[in-house]
């Protein structure tokens, strides 16, 4: 039965009991030998369904690590041959897929990331046509082809606006700004001793001058006269990705001054 109120609390929008059910779920589906899936069976659908709301509802709790097992146990099913009523597309399969590539973003699993990217290509698929035409997979490999450039106003605004796809995906916005407001800020004290705070609240995309104070003062900084003084980084050892960035925060940085 638990599979049976899983189900029925996903559709009404109860994740938190969906997410509660999921160990005696995915026990039911075991011992029903639903887990291992064959092709040919509805059996499949439903157990893939209810992994795919498993793994929804666990992102929805915070829950990173059942999400990702989840996933791990989804893979099988996804990477079934599909013919007659399979051939269908699986409706949340590029969705979860999407999420996953964007988890790994998120932990900087940069290596995790693009093997996974691979693996959507095993069946032949061509890599630009997915990304062309799937908003699910194009939005998280955008984001990191953006984020080892050091386009960080690129990902910015993705995360701010309509580009996410999805609910679930907005769920990974504040962990991606979080992420790249610390890179820029790590960038801004190798590159400057110095630099307005209209500036600096524009660069770590804050919206106040109180925010720029409290991050300031987080990471040690000190504000005297309308700018922010930077604690003194070696420019030492610098690779050669970072001046990349440094180079692209440097450029920013110079845009924001000649309008403040």
């Amino acid at each position: 039965m638990s599979v049976a109120q899983l189900n029925k609390a996903y559709v009404a929008g109860d994740y938190k009991k969906c997410y509660e059910l999921a160990v005696s779920a995915k026990l039911e589906l075991a011992k029903s030998g639903m887990l291992i899936p064959d092709k040919s069976s509805k059996n499949a659908d439903t157990a893939r369904t209810t992994l795919e709301r498993i793994a929804l509802a666990a992102l929805r709790m915070s829950d990173d690590n059942t999400f990702a097992r989840t996933f791990e146990q989804l893979r099988v099913f996804y990477s079934l041959k599909k013919s007659g009523k399979a051939a269908k597309e699986y409706d949340e399969k590029s969705k979860i897929t999407g999420l996953y590539l964007l988890l790994l973003l998120a932990k900087n699993d940069i290596a995790g990331f693009h093997t996974t990217l691979e693996s959507l290509t095993e069946g032949g698929e061509d890599m630009a046509e997915i990304e062309s035409l799937d908003p699910y997979l194009s939005y998280p490999v955008k984001l990191e082809r953006w984020l080892m450039e050091g386009s960080y106003g690129s990902v910015w605004k993705a995360t701010q606006g309509g580009e996410v796809p999805s609910e679930e995906y907005a769920l990974f916005s504040p962990i991606l700004v979080e992420a790249i407001r610390n890179e820029v800020a790590s960038c801004s004290e190798r590159a400057y001793a110095s630099l307005p705070v209209a500036s600096c609240r524009s660069l770590l995309f804050l919206d106040s001058d109180k925010e720029v104070a409290d991050f300031a003062a987080a990471k040690g900084w000190t504000i005297k006269e309308g700018r922010v003084y930077f604690e003194f980084t070696s420019t030492e050892n610098i690779t050669v990705s970072e001046s990349i960035i440094i180079e692209n925060v440097i450029g920013y940085a110079r845009q924001l001054e000649s309008i403040v």
